[in-house]
């Protein structure tokens, strides 16, 4: 038998089916108060699986009380709130709607429907946001959780503890969007093979990390070289790191490059200055004139080299400075 805590009124309980002779509960010792609901508790009981207790063929209720010592037998009788039929019905609903409306329809579904595994696979399925309308339990299960993060990963928010600490469930989500690190457990923002999946999906994932990867040169290169921005978040000790700045400079011309690809060709070259200046003063921020000199040097290329200055002639006070830099873009 189980034992409880020494000094509380307990009562020794056995639950049976009442369909079988199953034994659902063997003789556990269980504290008197709120006795009906610890047993609920322990059989499972759900919206699309109620359990109903009994007690010599009357109902074995939330107010139904025990003697201390006392040895209960009771029977119970599981149910399904939500019929076959029923079920059919509700996933044919959720799979012939449009995808950015099946979350809201899901929302509107009861809550023995938005309980049950299947209803709730069908919905994730459709559209993974629907996983935020579901039951606590259906938010704790594996495969519905994995279904939901596979396909978009930031879903995890909406998870159980227990879920968000799975670190193969937590692999999945930040494989899909490496945001998703921002709702894992403690434990998983610190463990190295999710973060750097993390990294490599989404730089800026850096600032989720656990801090002892900011300090991590490795780590800081994944990141700035996937997104430069991710430099924001990462220790202000390789400011003055040459594989820093290099990896730097080329990830903001990429970026900018790819940036200005996406627009009509007569505006790509404003398009592109324009990503470096933002590049830049973020970089400067970071930075200052180490990690602009940096990317003239490294990428020796006249467009950057003009944005470069008009970010230092705005931001930069000292004549000195100014003048440091045209040295520098002069070598």
């Amino acid at each position: 038998m189980d034992k409880v805590g020494c000094g509380r009124a307990a009562a020794h309980l056995r639950v049976a089916n009442a369909l079988g002779a199953t034994e659902l509960l063997p003789w556990t010792e269980l504290p008197c108060s709120g006795i009906a609901e610890r047993i609920l508790v322990m059989l499972g009981s759900r919206p699309s699986r109620p359990v109903a207790l009994f007690r010599n063929g009357s109902i074995f209720g939330k107010e139904a009380q025990v003697l201390p010592g006392e040895h209960v037998e009771l029977t119970a009788v599981v149910g399904e709130s939500l019929s076959e039929q029923d079920c059919e019905t509700l996933i044919v609903r959720m799979t012939q709607i449009e995808s950015w409306k099946a979350d809201w329809l899901f929302a509107t579904f009861s809550e023995s429907a938005r309980d049950d595994e299947r209803v709730v696979l069908a919905a994730v399925r459709v559209n993974p946001d629907a996983l935020q309308y579901a039951s606590e339990f259906c938010k704790s299960d594996i495969p519905i959780v994995t279904e939901a993060v596979c396909r978009r990963g930031l879903v995890l928010e909406f998870a159980s503890s227990a879920c968000k600490n799975n670190k193969q469930l937590v692999m999945h989500a930040v494989r899909q969007n490496g945001d998703a690190l921002e709702f894992a457990s403690e434990a998983c923002r610190r463990d190295r093979e999710i973060v750097l999946e993390a990294l490599e999906k989404c730089g800026c994932a850096l600032q989720f990390a656990a801090d002892a990867f900011k300090e991590d040169l490795d780590m800081v290169l994944v990141a700035i070289d996937e997104h430069p921005f991710a430099i924001r978040h990462a220790s202000s000790r390789f400011k003055h790191d040459s594989r820093v700045v290099k990896t730097l400079a080329l990830s903001i011309n990429e970026m900018a490059s790819v940036e200005a690809d996406a627009v009509l060709p007569s505006n790509r070259s404003k398009m592109h200055a324009k990503m470096c200046r933002d590049c830049f003063r973020h970089a400067r921020t970071f930075g200052g004139i180490h990690i602009l000199t940096g990317i003239v040097r490294v990428q020796n290329h006249m467009r950057l080299l003009r944005a470069a200055w008009a970010v230092l002639k705005r931001h930069c006070i000292r004549a000195a400075i100014l003048k440091r830099f045209q040295r520098t873009c002069a070598q």
